[in-house]
């Protein structure tokens, strides 16, 4: 049995889409990192967000963080080693599950 590490870099609390996705890119940048998530990674508000690249409706300030949410979910095959089925169209946005192709 492995003993559990309780300490990193980064204790990144949340796994939905801003916490997997900041967890990652840490990790990407050599950092440890202890994801904490109450349930299921995704399962909650990031379920219907989008991934934060609606645009639509946006301050002003926020497009860019928008434009660059869009650039990293068509580039996520490449990031992730694995097609993860981004679908960007209008009026939205799907990313499928692998588990019977449902959408989030």
């Amino acid at each position: 049995m492995s003993a559990t590490r309780n300490e990193a870099d980064v204790i990144v609390i949340g796994g939905g889409i801003m916490g997997t996705t900041t967890a990652f890119f840490l990790r990407q940048r050599n950092r440890s990192v202890i994801l904490l998530e109450r349930g299921l990674t995704g399962q909650q508000a990031s379920g219907v967000n989008f991934g934060g690249i609606r645009r639509q409706g946006r301050a002003l300030p926020q497009l860019a963080m928008a434009n660059r949410a869009l650039r990293t979910w068509q580039r996520s095959a490449e990031l992730l080693g694995e097609d993860v089925e981004f679908l960007a169209g209008r009026p939205y946005a799907r990313v499928l599950s692998r588990e019977g192709r449902r959408a989030f």
